[in-house]
């Protein structure tokens, strides 16, 4: 799948047009989509998404800087969405869900997905809070390093 433009650049708004960090979930089982969106709408700009080509076209729409996604999901896995998401849109932090103890899932989250936390389900929702707080402050901190460089030379993209 080639990039887009409204992914590739520029990066996602720290917060988005409401005031609120915007946040993509991504899952398969549209009862764990409204559970969550349950828990995180006072705080956060919750979109969401119920297959990874959805998140992916989501992604080319809006600029999101933050995805959670569950790893077991039909025709593309967590893992595999967030490398797609990290080639176009390196960075967006990823957060990944699983239902299962899935060693080699996880290894492939380390190694392949750019992931940056890994829960499993039912997942806390403090610990969750906690993990997009600290996902907020890391992109953040990867925007501003962007820009700086950006500013000391112009021709990086």
């Amino acid at each position: 799948m080639e990039c887009k433009e409204a992914v590739l650049a520029p990066p996602a708004p720290v917060f988005g047009t409401v005031g609120k960090r915007p946040v993509l979930v991504v899952d398969d089982d549209s009862s764990v989509l409204s559970s969550i969106e349950r828990v995180l709408r006072s705080d956060y700009e919750v979109y969401k998404a119920s297959s990874g080509a959805e998140a992916l076209r989501l992604l080319a729409e809006r600029q999101i800087p933050i995805v959670v996604t569950d790893q077991r999901m039909p025709e593309m896995t967590g893992v595999q969405l967030l490398a797609e998401v990290h080639r176009c849109a390196p960075l967006v932090i990823g957060i990944l869900l699983t239902g299962y103890s899935d060693l080699p899932a996880v290894i492939d989250a380390i190694n392949i997905g750019q992931v940056f936390r890994y829960r499993e389900k039912p997942w806390d929702v403090d610990v969750l809070r906690g993990d997009l707080e600290a996902a907020g402050q890391l992109y953040e901190a990867q925007l501003s390093q962007t820009e700086q460089l950006q500013r000391l030379n112009p021709h990086l993209e």
